[in-house]
């Protein structure tokens, strides 16, 4: 199974954000990271968008995270954002409990260290997934 992941070293942007240029720029860190670890392939119909954030202070709403990198993601790991039927989000608040095992092992190490960050996961499940 094809898939791509991606680890962003801060705070995500909410689809709210009201500075449109730090918007516009998140999307574009975004973008850049994915193209610079996809292939040529890009994902079809039936992917999988997986999101975990990692956080301390004011959370952001988990559904406001999505938009931003599911946009950000088209044209580089997929045509368009039309092509997923899956969507995961999570949202972690750093030092809550957690076993540390159950997350991506990407994820594991700024867990461990305290960053906020989000990881970001493309795939194609097969069949049997569904």
């Amino acid at each position: 199974m094809q898939s791509l992941e991606l680890l962003i070293d801060h705070r995500p942007v909410s689809v709210h954000k009201r500075d449109r240029a730090g918007y516009r720029s998140w999307k574009s860190e975004v973008e850049e990271a994915a193209a610079r670890t996809m292939g040529d392939t890009l994902f079809g119909s039936g992917s999988r968008l997986t999101l975990y954030y990692l956080y301390q202070g004011q959370a952001i709403d988990v559904d406001n995270v999505i938009k931003p990198i599911a946009d950000a993601l088209s044209g580089v790991a997929y045509r368009d954002d039309s092509v997923l039927t899956d969507v995961e989000s999570h949202r972690r608040l750093l030092g809550e409990p957690l076993v540390v095992s159950n997350l991506p092992p990407l994820l594991q190490r700024p867990w461990l260290d305290m960053r906020e960050c989000v990881y970001i996961r493309v795939d194609h499940p097969d069949e049997t997934d569904r």
